[in-house]
């Protein structure tokens, strides 16, 4: 019975797998305050588990988990070292009060997404949600490949005061809204969008428009119209 149990044991080391936790890699896991990181976790039960890869925001002083948010790349294959290397490639935006948090996941054959997070008090955020159809629609354009990133690099991207953030929109449009889809197809172009979150929460999307070359986050802001 005892080498049974030895080689019972023996199985369940092979097979169980150990979480793996690390840093973003471009050193915006801290905010502002000091009061708050953003870590990616990747954890299976047994290695022949598919698993999760997910981020999770944590109080630097009680190391309680504030929330935890799914990576959207998804897992297709037991190894996904490209989802995992990109988790850590995403880059954080924090505003200068640390009270809201911007992950811009690092693009993976157009795979990615923004996770805005409202941090509320010290123990206690919450994901909200953020209207890409809305934006795309918005451009005037259906899309055939798009992704919506942050502006990028700061100071002149990210945040543009507490509640303001500015957004790029780019890829391939299909057709014009109400338009048959064109056979050509059109060349890659790239949009610029000015949103705010509300005290209550909701998101305001300010202006949507065709990026200017040159043109920076500050600028887009100056000249925000109602859409």
């Amino acid at each position: 019975m005892s080498w049974f149990l030895s080689f019972l044991a023996c199985i369940l080391l092979l097979t169980q797998a150990s979480a793996r936790i690390a840093d973003i890699e471009e050193g915006r896991a801290i905010s502002p305050d000091g009061k708050f990181k953003i870590i990616v976790e990747e954890s299976r039960r047994w290695k022949t588990d598919q698993g999760s890869i997910v981020y999770k925001l944590i109080n630097c002083r009680t190391r309680r988990t504030l929330i935890v948010l799914r990576c959207s790349y998804g897992v297709p294959d037991l190894d996904y070292r490209n989802e995992w290397d990109s988790a850590l490639g995403a880059t954080i935006f924090w505003n200068k009060q640390s009270s809201f948090a911007a992950i811009d996941e690092r693009s993976l054959a157009y795979r990615g997404q923004i996770h805005l997070v409202a941090i509320l008090s010290s123990d206690h955020a919450k994901l909200l949600e953020l209207p890409e159809e809305k934006i795309c629609i918005k451009t005037g354009f259906e899309w055939e490949k798009v992704r919506v990133r942050v502006c990028y690099p700061e100071p002149e991207g990210g945040w543009i005061d507490e509640r303001r953030l500015c957004l790029t929109l780019g890829g391939y449009p299909a057709n014009k809204i109400g338009e048959p889809r064109s056979v050509k197809g059109y060349p890659n172009m790239r949009f610029k969008a000015v949103i705010e979150v509300t005290p209550n929460l909701r998101i305001r999307i300010m202006s949507v428009g065709p990026e200017a070359a040159g043109e920076s986050a500050k600028s887009a802001a100056a000249s925000v119209t109602l859409a």
